[in-house]
């Protein structure tokens, strides 16, 4: 990439807060950061119908990883396409070590890693009890998989960045608004 990034990493398990948090935090600084959701990002291509699309629609509904190569190209390739973009807060990365190998393996860095802690319990709670149209989030033995696929493979990832002092972790068991300004702390890079 040509121009220079400041990325930072947003993680937590799934119902953590990470979309609301991010979302809060992007109409503060609207101007000056770019919201990226790897999620949202896979979500977009399966929507496109594309055959890449029902390749990842097919992980995604078992509550499985998408290959880093597939989200890796999505993210730069949104990266690269947006015009003003220098700040970017990327949400839902890394997920796996694969994940990390393959940013790190194109020479990317991230300048911070937030990570969003909350309790198993209350992630499933969460999830049951919210409507955003992810047919994932409504059935529990999916909810329990996504669950434990954060803490055995993503939850490592973001804690590998202690060791350069770039993980900053935030509880998510506060209030929205509590949760907030810890976050948007964190986020300062």
């Amino acid at each position: 990439m040509k121009r220079e990034y400041r990325v930072v990493f947003v993680v937590g398990g799934p119902g953590s807060g990470k979309g609301t948090q991010c979302s809060m935090l992007l109409n503060d600084m609207k101007d000056t950061v770019v919201h990226l959701s790897a999620g949202e990002l896979l979500r977009e291509l399966i929507r496109s119908g594309s055959e890449a699309g029902e390749v990842v629609k097919g992980i995604t509904s078992r509550g499985h990883i998408v290959p880093s190569y597939i989200t890796v190209f999505l993210m730069v390739q949104a990266m690269l396409n947006h015009p003003a973009g220098t700040r970017f807060l990327i949400d839902g990365y890394p997920r796996n070590l694969d994940n990390r190998v393959t940013w790190e393996g194109m020479g990317l860095t991230c300048d911070a890693v937030v990570m969003l802690d909350c309790p198993e319990d209350v992630m499933r709670q969460r999830l049951l009890n919210r409507n955003e149209g992810r047919a994932d989030d409504r059935n529990e033995e999916v909810i329990l998989e996504r669950i434990r696929v954060f803490l055995d493979e993503s939850k490592p990832q973001a804690e590998h960045y202690a060791v350069e002092g770039k993980l900053r972790k935030v509880s998510a068991t506060g209030t929205v608004e509590e949760v907030y300004e810890e976050f948007k702390r964190a986020c300062a890079v």
